[in-house]
């Protein structure tokens, strides 16, 4: 402030430096510019940049940095059928525009750990094919997120850099008319030359087309999630997947050749149709040798199918108790004494049918007589910070 005086007053200006933030623009009218496209299926559209489908992401070729920071889009979302749209910010964060099965908006991630974003229905803020701005904005110590200038959650990121960010359609289609930011940005962290400190060779079997074989496609559909099993001949592999992402009526096929060649689908129980989850499927004897292939299918209650004749026949889809979970069971391990040991995982939701989202828990379940019934659930793990889910389990040789 700068004073000075002419007669009786006393003058006083406030000279004031106004810092206008440099906009950097990633996306223009649908022209990328300076993004990094993951999934190499990014079209360009009228007026917008579209890819639809799970593994496609598009990133800015920024990162954000611990300081203030403006993240601007405009984009729509065409189905918003439980797709998992999400923005992405850092390397294991999302802010979700529609989730899988509640069609509610969600977060996941270390930057929204402890965030509850309380049930908010996507129908409240998003329409199907309309464009909408969002925003994520960190001020100080706090990131917000906006969509159409609606606060819809805020996380307390504290001052750690937040990285990069971006966006992925997953099982949607999404189209990015523009995309920008403003404020701490910072160039990405050229790649590590450090000993990683393992000497295992990494191979990428993704380009190796000729040790590929497509074991089922249909036109529309989506299919995934096979989890399967080998028999004791080491050739015959019986696999199970839904017609659907997560859910979906249940498709077995059979190999009889280590998986070079596959079967038409095959004859199932007409129930299996009304499967809630991901099937999984596991190779279990009893403590008299009876072997059995048994399948399990999830959320409330979970459901299993047994087969005593190597897949050629099953049981319809029963409930194993009065209980649920998600994923179930991922892990069968057989124990010293004969006994079976599956786990899984639940948020609070289908546990007790519930639907009360809350932390996730790792169970365990018992089986005495070879998998034919299991024992009440019981709590193996949780952690304060992060999401345990989809247990995986190995016994030490």
């Amino acid at each position: 402030m700068k004073c000075f005086s002419r007669s009786s007053a006393t003058f006083c200006f406030l000279l004031l430096c106004l810092s206008v933030a440099h906009t950097e623009s990633f996306v223009d009218d649908g022209k990328p510019s300076a993004v990094i496209a993951v999934g190499n299926d990014w079209t360009a559209g009228n007026g917008y940049l579209e890819a639809s489908g799970v593994e496609r992401f598009l990133y800015a070729s920024r990162y954000a940095g611990s300081g203030d920071v403006r993240i601007r889009a405009r984009l729509s979302l065409e189905s918003l059928d439980g797709s998992a749209a999400s923005f992405v910010i850092g390397e294991d964060s999302h802010f979700g525009f529609n989730g899988a099965r509640q069609h509610e908006i969600f977060v996941s991630g270390s930057v929204f750990n402890g965030v509850d974003v309380g049930g908010k229905k996507t129908s409240e803020f998003i329409e199907r094919g309309k464009p909408f701005e969002f925003e994520a904005i960190r001020n100080g110590g706090t990131l917000r997120i906006l969509i159409d200038g609606n606060e819809i959650v805020s996380a307390n990121v504290r001052n750690r850099p937040l990285g990069r960010f971006g966006f992925r359609p997953w099982r949607d289609t999404l189209r990015l008319y523009s995309f920008s930011a403003e404020g701490d940005l910072m160039d990405p962290p050229p790649p590590s030359t450090q000993n990683p400190g393992y000497t295992l060779p990494i191979i990428d079997l993704s380009r190796q087309t000729e040790r590929q074989v497509v074991v089922d496609r249909e036109a529309g559909q989506y299919l995934g999630h096979p989890t399967t099993v080998l028999l004791e001949d080491g050739k015959t592999i019986i696999t199970v997947y839904p017609k659907g992402h997560g859910r979906g009526a249940i498709v077995m096929k059979r190999s009889e050749d280590g998986g070079l060649t596959w079967s038409a689908r095959l004859p199932v129980p007409e129930n299996w149709a009304t499967s809630m989850e991901v099937p999984t499927i596991h190779r279990v004897i009893d403590k008299e040798g009876t072997k059995r292939l048994i399948m399990f299918s999830g959320l409330y209650p979970i459901r299993m199918a047994v087969s005593e004749d190597d897949g050629n026949t099953w049981t319809p889809l029963e409930p194993i108790g009065d209980f649920g979970g998600i994923v179930a069971m991922g892990s069968v391990e057989r124990l010293k004494n004969g006994n079976y040991m599956a786990l899984f995982h639940d948020d609070g939701r289908f546990l007790r049918n519930k639907n009360e989202r809350g932390k996730f828990y790792v169970y365990k379940t018992i089986s005495t007589d070879g998998g034919l019934t299991w024992g009440e659930p019981e709590v193996i793990a949780t952690h304060p910070a992060a999401h345990l889910c989809e247990p995986g389990l190995i016994r030490s040789p």
